[in-house]
């Protein structure tokens, strides 16, 4: 009688295990295909926006892009409510160079944000005033500027502006520039206007 009982409660303990086991199988199989699902459509999505994003640099001329990634700190532009942005780091050939572009709701507001970012390009400030030939930053730089856009280029390595300008031109239809500021890291600002990918000097009146 006693075995009888020791022999049920180890047939009614083994199928509790079991259906105990089913479920946990069941529930993590539930889990996983999803969290699968979504991590997979991630790494998509990032793919298909780093290939967009490789694909419009590697119309230039002067560097061989390896990635692209986001730029998440804030830079002074940010300040002036941009309508669009693009803030990307291009790496290259062991080095780097910062991709800023700004729309903004109108001219006034663009122009505000470029005189700003000449009062304090970098840290600590060192303005500088329209058509000054003077250096202000370590790195090599440009400032391009059109109605309400401001787009800033920054590279330890030097900025090729013919070949930029080359790609807005045919990529973003950008077809000329009102302003733009370019300094060599070892250099003076120089100040240009531009037709299609013609630079054309200006000089201080």
């Amino acid at each position: 009688m006693i075995t009888n009982k020791i022999f049920l409660i180890l047939i009614v303990f083994l199928v509790s295990c079991k259906e105990n086991r089913e479920n946990k199988i069941k529930d993590f199989g539930e889990v996983v295909p999803k969290s699968g699902r979504i991590k997979s459509k991630v790494s998509s999505d990032k793919l298909d926006v780093d290939s967009t994003r490789i694909k419009f640099y590697s119309k230039l001329e002067s560097i061989e892009i390896d990635s692209v990634i986001e730029f998440s700190k804030s830079f002074l532009p940010d300040r002036f409510g941009p309508l669009k942005k693009t803030k990307e780091t291009l790496y290259f050939q062991k080095d780097s160079l910062q991709y800023f572009e700004y729309t903004y709701k109108d001219s006034s507001i663009s122009k505000r944000a470029l005189y700003n970012l000449m009062d304090c390009f970098e840290s600590p400030c060192k303005p500088f005033k329209l058509y000054e030939s003077t250096n202000v930053s370590k790195s090599n730089f440009s400032i391009l500027y059109y109605q309400k856009t401001l787009i800033v280029l920054k590279s330890s390595t030097e900025i090729k502006l013919k070949d930029w300008l080359s790609i807005l031109n045919k990529e973003k239809g950008y077809t000329s520039f009102d302003l733009i500021i370019s300094q060599s890291k070892n250099g003076k600002t120089k100040w240009f206007s531009s037709k299609n990918t013609n630079l054309i000097l200006i000089t201080k009146k």
